[in-house]
């Protein structure tokens, strides 16, 4: 037999009243110290240039925003609070690589929210127990003592029955909220917001102070600028990388935000994303490419957007001009050229799977994407 809503959320016939003004403040205001995902953003920040500079200001996210947020967020790192500055970083700095990503950034939980969480529940306690006093003075509810007669004033020992309880969260719109919780709502009501291991910085965490002193657009530049210098770099380890050095070598001499115009030229697969096909530093440390400087090392230097390439004893060679220029192709056309599945091209670099193949080529991570050298998969 299925049992009623207030059975469900008060097994006892009667409720403390200052326990049931702490429920309703915390189904309003929940605690937020184990969130996850896309809970752990707060809201956005757009960069406008004033006289005086770059300055961030707070923007409310509307419907459209949150949808491009949640359909791009398996791509993004993790998030759970408490969000660690590199984490912070690396979600910031992939989210602004993202396919037609806003220039805007998203705002990410911090302990100061969680202070002013405390805050708002303080107020809101407040008003919810004057709002309480007002409906027992006009009759609209009705509180007893632990004998159930009836109270008129807000004391110790006051209480409200069961079904006075469900049918004002009714009224207030929170049963189903409540019933969700159920019986354990004493200790939804007494969560523990812990002191984060690192105190976050506030509305600015995991924006770096070059993103923050140049905006959102100019950032986005030197993030794919500096990704290609990688990429370069690691074309030329394995000599062919000329082409492609002269490429983003000319790409610099132009607009910086019409980059992916003079990129056509190189490799026209390279550009399907627009602003988001390369990959940012994070990413290419992990697809064994040569680590590339921060872009926080770089800030204030005037000359941290160009392009650096390192001279040694060989620097004066080039590449053998009969060397094809490499040509990167993602998984999808991977599986066309091989006939074969998704999972069959996973279990060939998968070293525990019987169909291991050392001799597969492995893929480079360009924005968190997997892609192979067109000539390798032919070969």
């Amino acid at each position: 037999m299925n049992k009623s809503p207030e059975r469900i959320l008060f097994p006892k016939d009667l409720i403390y009243w200052e326990d049931f003004v702490w429920l309703v403040v915390h189904l309003r205001i929940p605690f937020r110290h184990r969130s996850t995902g896309i809970d752990c953003i707060t809201g956005g920040l757009m960069g406008s240039k004033l006289s005086s500079g770059m300055h961030f200001w707070p923007i409310v996210l509307r419907d459209e925003h949150w949808k491009f947020i949640n359909d791009h967020l398996e791509s993004l790192p993790y998030l759970e609070y408490p969000i660690s500055s590199k984490v912070a970083k690396e979600f910031i700095d992939q989210f602004v690589m993202l396919k037609d990503s806003p220039d805007w950034v998203p705002s990410l939980l911090t302990h100061a929210n969680l202070l002013f969480d405390t805050e708002k529940r303080n107020v809101a306690f407040e008003s919810e127990k004057n709002e309480l006093k007002k409906l027992m003075s006009s009759g609209d509810v009705f509180l007893v003592d632990s004998q159930g007669m009836k109270c008129e004033n807000l004391s110790l020992g006051v209480f409200l029955s069961n079904r006075e309880a469900i049918r004002l969260l009714e009224r207030k719109g929170l049963l189903d909220r409540a019933l969700m919780v159920g019986c354990d709502w004493t200790a939804f009501t007494c969560g523990s917001e812990v002191n984060t291991p690192e105190k976050t910085a506030g509305k600015y965490h995991g924006l770096s102070h070059e993103l923050l002193k140049i905006g959102v657009a100019e950032y986005r530049c030197r993030l794919t600028l500096s990704a290609l210098q990688a990429l370069t770099t690691h074309s030329e380890a394995s000599g062919s990388g000329q082409d492609l050095k002269e490429t983003v070598a000319r790409s610099r001499s132009v607009d910086k935000n019409d980059w992916s115009g003079s990129l056509r030229e190189f490799n026209p697969d390279m550009t399907d994303k627009s602003h988001g096909v390369a990959q940012t530093s994070s990413s290419l440390s992990e697809s064994n490419s040569k680590d590339i400087e921060s872009s926080d090392t770089a800030r204030g230097d005037d000359e941290g957007s160009e392009l650096k390439y390192c001279s040694d004893d060989h620097s004066g060679d080039k590449p053998d001009s009969t060397v094809p220029t490499p040509k990167w192709i993602g998984t999808k056309t991977v599986l066309e050229m091989l006939q074969v599945s998704r999972a069959t091209v996973y279990s060939y670099m998968n070293s525990t799977s019987r169909s291991y193949d050392p001799t597969f080529p492995t893929p480079h991570k360009v924005h968190s994407e997997n892609k192979w050298n067109e000539s390798d998969i032919v070969d």
